[in-house]
């Protein structure tokens, strides 16, 4: 087995889900006591806030600098720091990132010996590693975003399927991509293997019997969301279903960044809902954790998510959960956390986009989430699934060490 990992993140190394991810396999490996090297974005003196837990181990791919003048392309359109969308990467400037980013790889691999290169998104990062690097293993790991760039940007789709042709291994996160890696990239399903998603257990855990108290007596109730303030998110929803509840004693808490246009609507749309509004900005792990411990209910309204992370974060918490009803997500979850009662999923509206919804069916899908939101508001008080022994146990099988012992049976050929 590679005691080696080099990983490779095409976006900053936080700030997202995938960044997230990238982060917790680092730390579980060093744990292990791995050598690592992390590859990954910067831009605009990111790269030293981005990386407090490998600063010795980062090799930054700077963009907004000399040799890279432009932003950071990112894998959603709406980025939670200055980004551009793949749709607008001229043939000069993915030829200058891809350099970028094998030189920094290259220069990785020189103190190893045989690394597993883990590279983030399958997308053209991945691809290029792929076909340069075939001498050591490299194994991409889907998060999603990489399939449903494939259909917005099909222009890159004939290099991305040659390139991911050349993975040893793809890590998925259900059911749901493992079916898609398979039709959409042409690779061979057998070799798609589900690992899921862990949470960090040092900063997502059940709260303490001082902190349900201080929920019981609180006057009102507190929903939590975590995430990017964009459409695709579904905050503009979220927004508009608590505006439907009609309720004063319902505060609604934005944890998260956005940018440009979608954060201002959000803004405006938040001062003209009639219930209270917080906007956090972003937070460092151990702050969401303790946030999300203060919330009664945790709602997830994206129209699209490789999967939701953050998702296991509000279960570990103790929170109730209301979530669109995400392809993939629902069926990741052990039966006795459906059984609870404390998780709801909520009919999406027709798609017209891999993450755009039909505007005409957006009313309904908010009274639907109105309506879910409403029955678990009403069911806060009562915590008994909390109690439940296995309950817990499955939650805290979650983890990201359980996904880790996952991910390391592949490493070896």
């Amino acid at each position: 087995m590679s005691e080696e990992l080099i990983h490779v993140l095409g976006q900053r190394p936080a700030c997202t889900g995938s960044g997230m991810y990238l982060q917790a396999c680092y730390r579980e490996a060093d744990r292990r006591e791995y050598d690592q090297k992390v590859v990954a974005a910067a831009q605009q003196g990111s790269g030293r806030s981005d990386c407090e837990d490998f600063k010795d181990d980062f090799l930054p791919v700077e963009f907004m600098s000399e040799g890279l003048s432009f932003p950071i392309f990112g894998m959603s359109d709406n980025m939670p720091y200055r980004s551009r969308t793949y749709a607008s990467m001229s043939a000069g400037e993915k030829e200058l990132v891809l350099d970028a980013y094998l030189d920094r790889i290259e220069k990785a691999a020189a103190d190893m010996d045989e690394p597993v290169i883990l590279c983030h998104h399958l997308w053209l990062v991945t691809s290029a590693a792929a076909r340069r690097f075939e001498e050591y293993r490299v194994i991409g790991i889907s998060h999603g975003t990489g399939l449903r760039q494939l259909q917005k940007n099909p222009r890159f789709a004939d290099e991305v399927r040659e390139g991911v042709a050349h993975l040893d291994k793809i890590f998925a996160l259900n059911r749901h991509q493992q079916r898609l890696i398979a039709e959409k990239l042409d690779y061979d399903r057998d070799e798609v293997v589900l690992t899921g998603l862990g949470y960090s257990p040092s900063s997502f855990f059940f709260p303490s019997e001082d902190e349900l108290e201080k929920r019981r007596r609180r006057d009102g109730n507190e929903i939590a969301y975590v995430g990017k303030l964009s459409r695709s998110k579904g905050v503009h929803s979220l927004l508009r279903a608590c505006d439907n509840l009609r309720r004063d004693d319902v505060k609604l808490t934005l944890i998260g960044s956005g940018q440009g246009r979608e954060r201002d609507e959000i803004e405006k749309l938040a001062d003209e809902v009639s219930c209270s509004v917080e906007m956090t900005g972003l937070l460092p792990q151990d702050e969401v954790g303790r946030r999300l411990r203060r919330a009664d209910l945790f709602c997830l309204p994206s129209f699209y998510e490789g999967f939701a992370l953050v998702l296991l974060e509000a279960l570990a918490c103790g929170l109730r959960v209301v979530s669109s009803d995400i392809p993939g997500v629902a069926r990741y979850l052990p039966d006795i956390i459906e059984e609870s009662g404390a998780v709801e999923f909520v009919e999406l509206p027709p798609m017209k986009d891999v993450d755009v919804p039909d505007e005409e069916e957006l009313a309904g899908y908010e009274r639907r989430l109105s309506t879910s939101l409403s029955r678990q508001l009403e069911q806060t008080g009562d915590l008994n699934f909390l109690e439940d022994e296995k309950y817990r146990q499955v939650v805290k099988s979650l983890s990201w060490s359980g996904v880790f012992e996952r991910l390391e049976q592949h490493f070896a050929e």
